[in-house]
């Protein structure tokens, strides 16, 4: 329950559960299964209350909401932590599946509603995963470690007000990619007067996400061009037709399409060589070995994309010691 009184202030009171049980099933394997709930507060608006400039078409009798619900979240996990071959191989890996209600997303629209950014509920949605990590001693010198994520996400349910604004029912939910997935080699040998080596290489790959929740992306893209005179250069995804949060047409009379912008996938390489012996450690590395260019954030919310983008080929030394 939600309760905002006189003084402006916004009251939240639910009770919320969590259940596990786990079942042993030799000295090797353990398996699991999780039922747990879970919320964020509502999001008081600084302008709750204040009618859209624009008093057309999807925007019609429009007022920014006072305060965004509480979304919730109900989620349902098994699972299981085992090793095998002896001890050689260790798996530890969760299947779940996740739904939301009242999914909190923050709005931008100076066209049509105002300046400032504000917090609604978009409608309901579903997440199917798998997660999973395996450790794995090839030798008595060698370990490998892997792990992976695998997404399945749609919007379930798309509140009215947003409609043809946020994208329709069925599509993915914004930063999840639907794989992702990282594996490293460490090998170990030994030196001269009780001096140990290493050897570390890593390979981490992230899929495809779609950034934001409004399909804004075409009219971004032609402010941007507007204003600076070239295009950002980031792919979009058309998502509708027609966007109904753009109340004009873009610079080349055309009506705007819905999309987002779409995150591309890439794949960050590190390697390092160490010496250590007792207490202290030096070590040599290079990470991001192929210098990608990975974009990790596209914000849209100031009408022209803004894209953080990961550090470019670094090369160092690393020393360190252990103090008791």
């Amino acid at each position: 329950v939600s309760l905002l009184d006189n003084n402006g202030t916004l009251t939240v009171d639910d009770t919320i559960f969590k259940a596990s049980l786990d079942y042993k099933l030799n000295d090797d394997i353990l398996l699991f299964t999780t039922y747990s709930e879970g919320f964020r507060p509502p999001v008081t608006n600084r302008v709750g209350g204040g009618l859209a400039s624009n008093q057309s078409g999807a925007f019609e009798g429009f007022r920014i909401p006072v305060y965004s619900t509480t979304d919730s979240l109900d989620n349902y996990e098994i699972g299981l932590k085992g090793d095998f071959l002896d001890g050689i191989l260790r798996v530890n890996a969760t299947a779940y599946y996740s739904e939301i209600t009242d999914l909190q997303t923050s709005r931008y629209d100076p066209t049509n509603i105002s300046f400032l950014v504000f917090t609604d509920n978009v409608g309901d949605a579903e997440i199917k995963g798998l997660d999973a990590d395996i450790t794995w001693l090839a030798t008595d010198n060698l370990v490998i470690n892997a792990a992976f994520s695998l997404l399945d996400t749609e919007l379930s349910r798309v509140n009215a007000e947003l409609d043809g604004i946020a994208p329709s029912v069925g599509a993915s939910l914004p930063y999840s990619a639907e794989f992702s997935g990282n594996i490293r080699a460490r090998y170990f040998f030994e030196l001269n007067d009780g001096y140990e080596g290493y050897i570390n290489g890593s390979v981490s790959y992230t899929g495809e996400r779609l950034a934001g929740m409004a399909m804004d992306a075409y009219v971004t893209e032609d402010a941007t061009r507007l204003i600076y005179g070239t295009g950002s250069g980031l792919s979009i995804q058309k998502e509708a037709d027609v966007y109904a949060g753009a109340s004009f047409t873009d610079s080349n009379g055309d009506v705007f399409q819905g999309g987002r912008y779409i995150q591309d996938s890439y794949a960050i390489a590190n390697v390092s060589v160490g010496i250590t012996k007792d207490d202290w450690k030096a070590e040599l590395y290079i990470d991001n070995l192929t210098d990608e260019s990975a974009i990790l954030y596209i914000d849209t919310q100031q009408f022209t994309p803004k894209v953080v983008t990961n550090r470019p080929r670094t090369m160092g030394l690393r020393l360190s010691y252990d103090f008791y």
